[in-house]
C-alpha cells in the first residue's frame, strides 16, 4: 500500500470513529453491516454513472495489477497483494501492449 493509500485509508478511520461505526469491516453498509457485492457494484454503477465512465470493481483490479506489474514488481509481489492463490492468474496482467512489444524489439 503507498503512502496517498494510507493517508486516505487513516482519515477514513477517523471518520468512522467520529461517527460511532464499531465494526471490523472496512467499509461497512448504512446499516452498520458488511457490505455484499451487489451493494458494492451498485455503489460503483452509481459513481460510475456520476463520472461518466464505465467502471467496475474488476476494472480497479485490472488496473492494478497491470500497472504494478509495468512498474517493476514482479508477478509474485503482485499475485500476494491481490490475493491470487495461483500465481497463473496473475500472469494474465503481464501481455504487454503492442506499443511496447514494439519498443523492446526496437532496443535489441
Amino acid at each position: 500500500m503507498n503512502d496517498k493509500v494510507k493517508a486516505a485509508l487513516q482519515s477514513w478511520l477517523k471518520e468512522r470513529e467520529k461517527e460511532g461505526i464499531e465494526n471490523e469491516q472496512l467499509f461497512v453498509s448504512t446499516r452498520n453491516k458488511q457490505m455484499d457485492r451487489t451493494t458494492v457494484n451498485k455503489l460503483f454503477k452509481e459513481y460510475a454513472e456520476k463520472l461518466g465512465k464505465d467502471i467496475t470493481p474488476h476494472d480497479l483490479r485490472h488496473f492494478f495489477c497491470s500497472h504494478a506489474i509495468n512498474k517493476g514488481m514482479s508477478v509474485h509481489e503482485v499475485a500476494n497483494q491481490a490475493g491470487h492463490s495461483y500465481i497463473h492468474t496473475t500472469l494474465l496482467y503481464t501481455n504487454p501492449s503492442k506499443d511496447d512489444l514494439i519498443n523492446k524489439m526496437n532496443q535489441l
